[in-house]
């Protein structure tokens, strides 16, 4: 997203503090919640109000007036989906709030979901949602979602491989070492662009001290304890 790009500058170091990026994510929050509001707002004044007087109500679900607010809200959706997500990295785990936006953006990404058409869209909120369960220990739906992502994309396409890393992550995060490498060896192995990735899962210190961490697939998080290394 714009926030997170802005957050993070183009060579991924951090412009702002953890607290500024935490302030403008959550005004970001509040903004695309109005949004959706004022756009269910109207489609619900149309389906208790308006419909039955319509003429012709086949023209009017085609016309701009009855599509642009389901647009809105299909799009609101999607990225308070990933606004959620990329708040929930900057709070700690016993913080609530922690817990609320996460179930806010799994509940928005399965909502976008079921609006979208366009398969690129689809799989990037599947994939969201993965990331969103994965954080709150939900690994079961986690892998669901990764799995049924690459079962849809070709080999070749980053996000099947991003899904790939992210299963050799569960594996990390549920206490199976052994099979997380293994499943990096396999990347390495079989997709050719993915060379060096068991270097950019090396065993590193995380901010906390956690000396067992290791550096995430982008070297910016820790995949023990989830918060940025």
């Amino acid at each position: 997203s714009r926030s997170v790009s802005l957050y993070e500058g183009p060579t991924g170091a951090r412009r702002w503090g953890d607290a500024e990026a935490r302030a403008l994510l959550l005004a970001n929050r509040a903004l695309i919640k109005e949004i959706l509001s004022r756009n269910e707002a109207i489609i619900r004044d149309y389906q208790e109000n308006r419909l039955d007087d319509l003429p012709d109500p086949g023209a009017f679900f085609a016309s701009p007036a009855w599509q642009e607010p389901q647009q809105l809200i299909s799009l609101a959706s999607y990225w308070l989906g990933w606004n959620g997500y990329y708040t929930s990295r900057l709070l700690t785990r016993g913080d609530p709030l922690r817990k609320e936006v996460l179930e806010e953006s799994i509940g928005a990404f399965s909502r976008a979901l079921i609006d979208f058409g366009e398969d690129s869209i689809t799989s990037k909120t599947q994939f969201g949602r993965g990331l969103a369960y994965r954080q709150l220990e939900e690994y079961g739906r986690a892998a669901h979602d990764f799995r049924a992502i690459k079962e849809q994309l070709p080999r070749s396409d980053p996000l099947h491989v991003r899904c790939l890393y992210e299963e050799a992550a569960l594996s990390f995060d549920t206490g199976n070492l052994s099979l997380a490498s293994r499943q990096l060896e396999r990347i390495r192995e079989e997709i050719p662009e993915a060379q060096g990735s068991r270097e950019r899962w090396r065993p590193r210190r995380c901010r906390f001290g956690s000396t067992s961490a290791r550096a995430g697939i982008d070297g910016r998080w820790c995949a023990r304890c989830g918060i940025g290394a």
